[in-house]
């Protein structure tokens, strides 16, 4: 493993995609931080967050990585426009005006 000297945040779920992607960059030499989002949902939608977010902190423990979570559920919050029960879709929305601040 050659050492990269360049720490790249991953998103984390704790499910099988993230855990994996952790896996391989830090097997590639870099520093990996997992990283796991606290977003808002509204009350009708069902949400397993806290099992997400310990799934996740279990895989970071595994790979003996730093594990970060934000709180960004004023933001989600804020941004997320619900139609109706059937299209509620923040992500796009929200991590748009979280990045441009508009």
């Amino acid at each position: 493993m050659v050492k990269k000297n360049k720490t790249v945040f991953v998103g984390m779920s704790g499910g099988v995609d993230s855990s994996v992607s952790a896996a391989l960059l830090q097997k590639e030499g870099y520093d990996v931080v997992g990283v796991f989002i606290r977003t808002w949902h509204p009350d009708f939608i069902e949400c397993n967050e806290e099992e997400e977010r310990r799934d996740a902190m279990r895989v970071a423990a595994h790979l003996d990585i730093p594990f970060l979570t934000f709180d960004l559920e004023e933001e989600y919050k804020k941004g997320a426009t619900i139609l109706d029960e059937s299209l509620f879709m923040p992500d796009l929305v929200v991590s748009y005006k979280v990045i441009t601040d508009d």
